[in-house]
């Protein structure tokens, strides 16, 4: 799963998860600092939001992106990078994808100074994708344990919405799917997207429930 078109737009089948990551990237900009390293960027959805905080934005993927982005081609489990080089380390739902999460949360680690700051999202839910590098959903005390585990401090925690948001993400999830159909509504899909989104992020706010939720955004510290 990656969020390329982070913009709100509730046409998308993906705005009740992208508003979510999207809320969280822009509130924790204060805490980004000298050279940023995205791992797993693809087509830096997320670049407009940090390029003002950081003193250098670097992209590391697996592959090519479409749009050029990707100045660093590498596993995330093996940076290549020598150590304390990054001040800030961003992740956006890449860690189901790595069949070893601890090893690059180690990597990570390594790689960013004393004092740096890691900013990862990763989900809970969230249906079959890029098959079959699928391997992981991580609930709060598993990435919990995971981070302290590696000796990161844990400054902030939050979930992606609550329960009405993963109910109507799964529908759109479905919808948006090769097994999905909108059959006789096809010329009407968009105002359904509109439709959904609208109704799940209100009984989202109305009827608060984190304990169901698409997924986790964090904060940790190098210490």
């Amino acid at each position: 799963m990656r969020n390329t078109d982070p913009k709100g737009d509730k046409t998308h089948f993906s705005f009740l998860i992208d508003r979510e990551i999207l809320g969280f990237l822009k509130g924790v900009t204060s805490y980004v600092q000298g050279r940023l390293l995205d791992v797993g960027c693809g087509d830096k959805p997320y670049y407009e939001i940090f390029k003002d905080y950081c003193k250098e934005y670097i992209g590391i993927d697996i592959s090519p992106s479409r749009k050029s982005t990707v100045e660093v081609i590498a596993r995330a489990t093996r940076l290549p990078f020598k150590d304390e080089t990054f001040e800030t380390v961003l992740s956006t739902q890449v860690l189901e994808h790595i069949p070893e999460p601890e090893k690059m949360i180690r990597e990570v680690y390594r790689v960013l100074k004393k004092g740096g700051i890691f900013i990862l999202t990763l989900p809970q839910y969230w249906r079959l994708h890029e098959i079959p590098h699928d391997y992981f959903r991580f609930t709060r005390y598993g990435i919990e344990y995971l981070l302290k585990k590696v000796s990161f401090k844990i400054l902030k925690i939050e979930p992606m919405g609550g329960a009405w948001s993963l109910i109507g993400q799964s529908i759109l999830s479905h919808l948006a799917s090769p097994y999905g159909s909108y059959g006789f509504f096809r010329p009407f899909r968009n105002l359904i997207k509109i439709f959904l989104n609208t109704v799940f992020s209100y009984l989202d706010r109305r009827f608060p429930d984190r304990e169901d939720t698409m997924g986790y955004m964090l904060l940790a510290r190098k210490e």
